[in-house]
């Protein structure tokens, strides 16, 4: 097992490097991703002091080697979200995000993207601060929602919510951690499994956090291509077949174990 994930390191960091140059005489691809880190999907790490931190992740490693199979150049540029869907629309191709990785399907966002299958699955859950609930949240079911206020992120997906709940959108993750942790939210809607991660990481600071899963409530992640790219379908159903390829191969499998995807129990649960 270290010695395949040796190998696999060495093979993603390979393709990392040949990715981001572009072939001679093609543009490379322009490939947008969130600003907020999003691990284990996709986040900076530091690599060696004095360096510059690298890009890695469950979905990075998946769409590049998907992208390298197909033997076609990119650069990966970390945007705000509500950027990455304006530049997605747009023609101009200097400009444009050609293709955007670890995104929900949505109608709307149907008529501008071509959406791969889902690479993973994740869990809705609401957060909440130890500090001020040390032993289990004050809910008990979905109608306890409506005397306390939950806070999500601008621009993020959430789907059709119950009608108990209402959101108040921070700037960013970070944003809404410190409102909940300054009480100006009872709670935060998030996927646990990404929090958890990146507070482990360093990648957001908060206190203790306790979480309590939403039954039913889940979001699918995928690959999009903007339906303004060059070769839009071509470049879509190659992606499509790629990542097919690797699913059934179990090479998906095998980079889901690498970097522990993994949804975590939550103590408490609303159905």
């Amino acid at each position: 097992m270290r010695l395949f994930r040796r190998l696999h390191g060495l093979i993603a960091a390979a393709l990392w490097a040949l990715a981001s140059v572009a072939c001679a005489g093609e543009a490379p691809l322009h490939v947008c991703i969130d600003e907020n880190p999003w691990p284990p999907y996709s986040f900076l790490q530091e690599t060696a002091p004095g360096s510059p931190p690298v890009l890695k992740g469950f979905t990075v490693d998946l769409a590049s080697t998907a992208l390298q199979s197909l033997g076609q150049p990119f650069t990966i540029a970390r945007l705000p979200w509500a950027e990455v869907h304006r530049r997605a629309r747009i023609t101009s191709a200097d400009e444009r995000c050609d293709m955007i990785w670890d995104i929900s399907a949505t109608p709307e966002r149907e008529e501008y993207l071509y959406f791969t299958d889902p690479i993973y699955k994740l869990h809705y859950t609401l957060m909440y601060a130890q500090t001020r609930f040390p032993r289990s949240a004050p809910i008990r079911q979905m109608t306890d929602l409506k005397g306390w206020k939950t806070c999500g992120v601008k621009d993020y997906n959430y789907g059709n919510l119950p009608a108990q709940l209402t959101l108040q959108r921070a700037d960013s993750i970070q944003d809404a951690l410190n409102k909940l942790q300054r009480k100006e939210c009872d709670f935060l809607l998030i996927e646990a499994s990404v929090m958890e991660r990146g507070k482990a990481m360093g990648l957001y600071k908060s206190a203790p956090l306790g979480c309590v899963e939403l039954g039913g409530m889940s979001k699918s992640y995928r690959l999009a291509v903007s339906r303004q790219a060059d070769n839009a379908t071509v470049l879509f159903a190659n992606v499509k077949k790629i990542l097919d390829r690797l699913r059934r191969s179990g090479a998906q499998a095998d980079l889901a174990r690498q970097y522990q995807v993994a949804t975590p129990d939550c103590r408490e649960k609303l159905d």
